[in-house]
Protein backbone atom coordinates (compact mmCIF):
# COMPACT_ATOMS: atom_id res chain seq x y z
CA UNK A 1 0.00 0.00 0.00
CA UNK A 2 2.82 2.53 1.03
CA UNK A 3 4.19 1.66 -2.63
CA UNK A 4 1.18 3.51 -4.02
CA UNK A 5 2.83 6.81 -2.91
CA UNK A 6 4.89 8.38 -5.85
CA UNK A 7 8.34 9.03 -4.82
CA UNK A 8 10.02 12.12 -4.60
CA UNK A 9 13.75 10.84 -5.05
CA UNK A 10 15.99 11.56 -8.48
CA UNK A 11 16.96 8.12 -9.85
CA UNK A 12 20.66 8.84 -9.45
CA UNK A 13 20.28 8.82 -5.95
CA UNK A 14 17.50 5.94 -4.83
CA UNK A 15 19.27 3.12 -3.10
CA UNK A 16 16.13 1.82 -0.79
CA UNK A 17 12.64 1.58 -2.05
CA UNK A 18 10.25 3.73 -0.97
CA UNK A 19 7.20 1.61 0.17
CA UNK A 20 9.62 -0.55 3.31
CA UNK A 21 11.28 3.29 4.33
CA UNK A 22 7.71 4.66 4.93
CA UNK A 23 6.52 1.51 6.61
CA UNK A 24 9.23 1.03 8.99
CA UNK A 25 9.26 4.96 9.46
CA UNK A 26 5.26 4.60 10.63
CA UNK A 27 6.24 1.58 12.70
CA UNK A 28 8.99 3.70 14.30
CA UNK A 29 6.31 6.73 14.75
CA UNK A 30 4.01 4.29 16.13
CA UNK A 31 6.92 3.27 18.44
CA UNK A 32 6.80 6.57 20.04
CA UNK A 33 10.11 7.92 18.23
CA UNK A 34 9.55 11.64 17.80
CA UNK A 35 12.75 13.00 15.70
CA UNK A 36 14.63 11.74 12.50
CA UNK A 37 17.75 10.67 14.30
CA UNK A 38 15.55 8.29 16.67
CA UNK A 39 13.59 7.01 13.87
CA UNK A 40 16.60 6.16 11.84
CA UNK A 41 18.17 4.47 15.24
CA UNK A 42 14.87 2.44 15.39
CA UNK A 43 15.14 1.53 11.78
CA UNK A 44 18.66 0.65 11.86
CA UNK A 45 17.76 -1.75 15.18
CA UNK A 46 15.01 -3.75 13.78
CA UNK A 47 15.80 -7.26 12.84
CA UNK A 48 17.88 -7.81 9.65
CA UNK A 49 15.01 -10.17 8.91
CA UNK A 50 12.17 -7.87 9.01
CA UNK A 51 14.07 -5.14 6.87
CA UNK A 52 14.87 -8.14 4.30
CA UNK A 53 11.12 -9.22 4.61
CA UNK A 54 9.70 -5.42 3.59
CA UNK A 55 12.06 -5.29 1.10
CA UNK A 56 15.00 -3.50 2.13
CA UNK A 57 18.84 -5.22 2.32
CA UNK A 58 19.53 -6.26 6.03
CA UNK A 59 22.63 -4.26 5.63
CA UNK A 60 20.70 -1.16 5.46
CA UNK A 61 22.85 1.85 6.54
CA UNK A 62 20.33 4.81 6.46
CA UNK A 63 21.68 8.63 7.17
CA UNK A 64 19.22 10.79 9.28
CA UNK A 65 19.96 12.86 6.16
CA UNK A 66 18.33 10.53 4.04
CA UNK A 67 15.01 10.50 6.28
CA UNK A 68 14.41 14.20 7.19
CA UNK A 69 14.53 15.52 3.48
CA UNK A 70 11.99 12.21 2.39
CA UNK A 71 8.77 13.08 4.48
CA UNK A 72 9.08 17.05 3.30
CA UNK A 73 8.95 15.98 -0.38
CA UNK A 74 6.04 13.17 -0.60
CA UNK A 75 2.46 14.09 -1.43
CA UNK A 76 1.06 14.80 1.53
CA UNK A 77 -2.62 13.53 0.44
CA UNK A 78 -1.13 10.34 -1.07
CA UNK A 79 0.64 9.59 1.63
CA UNK A 80 -2.10 10.08 4.11
CA UNK A 81 -4.19 8.28 2.63
CA UNK A 82 -1.92 5.10 1.86
CA UNK A 83 -0.65 5.26 5.69
CA UNK A 84 -4.73 5.05 6.83
CA UNK A 85 -5.62 2.42 4.60
CA UNK A 86 -2.44 0.49 5.85
CA UNK A 87 -3.37 1.36 9.20
CA UNK A 88 -7.07 0.11 8.43
CA UNK A 89 -5.47 -3.14 7.42
CA UNK A 90 -3.80 -3.66 10.09
CA UNK A 91 -6.28 -3.18 12.53
CA UNK A 92 -8.56 -5.13 10.62
CA UNK A 93 -6.76 -7.95 10.23
CA UNK A 94 -6.16 -7.89 6.47
CA UNK A 95 -2.72 -8.31 5.11
CA UNK A 96 -1.26 -4.79 3.89
CA UNK A 97 0.42 -6.75 1.13
CA UNK A 98 -2.64 -8.07 -0.81
CA UNK A 99 -5.11 -5.14 0.41
CA UNK A 100 -5.81 -2.54 -1.72
CA UNK A 101 -8.01 0.50 -2.22
CA UNK A 102 -10.97 -2.15 -1.69
CA UNK A 103 -10.93 -1.46 2.02
CA UNK A 104 -12.39 1.79 1.95
CA UNK A 105 -14.04 1.58 -1.55
CA UNK A 106 -16.44 -1.47 -0.39
CA UNK A 107 -19.45 -1.34 1.71
CA UNK A 108 -18.80 -1.65 5.10
CA UNK A 109 -21.22 -3.10 7.52
CA UNK A 110 -22.25 -1.17 10.71
CA UNK A 111 -19.95 -0.84 13.10
CA UNK A 112 -19.89 0.32 17.06
CA UNK A 113 -18.05 3.49 17.75
CA UNK A 114 -17.64 4.61 21.11
CA UNK A 115 -17.41 8.47 22.01
CA UNK A 116 -16.25 9.00 25.72
CA UNK A 117 -15.35 12.42 27.02
CA UNK A 118 -13.79 13.16 30.66
CA UNK A 119 -13.45 16.54 32.15
CA UNK A 120 -9.65 17.59 32.37
CA UNK A 121 -8.92 18.18 36.67
CA UNK A 122 -7.70 21.67 37.22
CA UNK A 123 -8.89 23.08 33.64
CA UNK A 124 -11.75 25.17 35.25
CA UNK A 125 -11.29 28.77 34.46
CA UNK A 126 -14.47 31.01 35.13
CA UNK A 127 -17.91 29.24 33.98
CA UNK A 128 -16.06 26.91 31.50
CA UNK A 129 -13.85 23.60 31.76
CA UNK A 130 -11.49 21.63 29.33
CA UNK A 131 -13.44 18.30 28.01
CA UNK A 132 -11.04 15.60 26.61
CA UNK A 133 -13.17 13.67 23.64
CA UNK A 134 -12.07 10.30 21.79
CA UNK A 135 -14.22 8.02 19.53
CA UNK A 136 -13.19 4.60 19.75
CA UNK A 137 -14.25 1.82 17.03
CA UNK A 138 -15.71 -1.46 19.16
CA UNK A 139 -14.29 -4.15 16.65
CA UNK A 140 -10.70 -3.17 16.43
CA UNK A 141 -10.11 -0.59 19.45
CA UNK A 142 -8.99 1.74 17.06
CA UNK A 143 -9.55 5.55 18.28
CA UNK A 144 -11.00 7.29 15.01
CA UNK A 145 -10.61 10.96 16.42
CA UNK A 146 -9.56 12.66 19.46
CA UNK A 147 -10.63 16.56 20.44
CA UNK A 148 -10.22 18.85 23.00
CA UNK A 149 -12.69 21.52 23.80
CA UNK A 150 -13.77 24.53 25.77
CA UNK A 151 -17.36 24.66 26.58
CA UNK A 152 -19.98 25.68 29.24
CA UNK A 153 -21.01 22.40 31.63
CA UNK A 154 -24.62 22.74 30.06
CA UNK A 155 -23.47 22.33 26.61
CA UNK A 156 -22.36 19.38 24.74
CA UNK A 157 -19.06 19.21 23.22
CA UNK A 158 -19.64 16.06 20.81
CA UNK A 159 -20.60 18.33 17.90
CA UNK A 160 -16.50 18.72 17.88
CA UNK A 161 -16.28 15.47 16.68
CA UNK A 162 -18.41 15.54 13.94
CA UNK A 163 -18.08 19.68 12.62
CA UNK A 164 -20.72 20.55 10.56
CA UNK A 165 -23.35 17.64 11.29
CA UNK A 166 -26.65 18.08 12.48
CA UNK A 167 -27.84 16.50 16.09
CA UNK A 168 -27.25 13.16 17.14
CA UNK A 169 -30.09 10.89 16.82
CA UNK A 170 -31.37 9.24 19.77
CA UNK A 171 -32.87 5.58 19.46
CA UNK A 172 -35.35 4.65 21.67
Amino acid sequence: MLDAVPGPRHRRGRRYQLGPLLALSLLAVLGGAASMAKITRIITGYDPGLRTQLGLPATTRLAASTLGRLPARLDGDVFDAATCAYLAAITTGHSPETTTQTITAAKSPLLGLAVDGKTLRGSRTGDSVTHLLAAVRHDTQAVLAQSSAAALPARPVHRRLRPGAGPVPRHQ
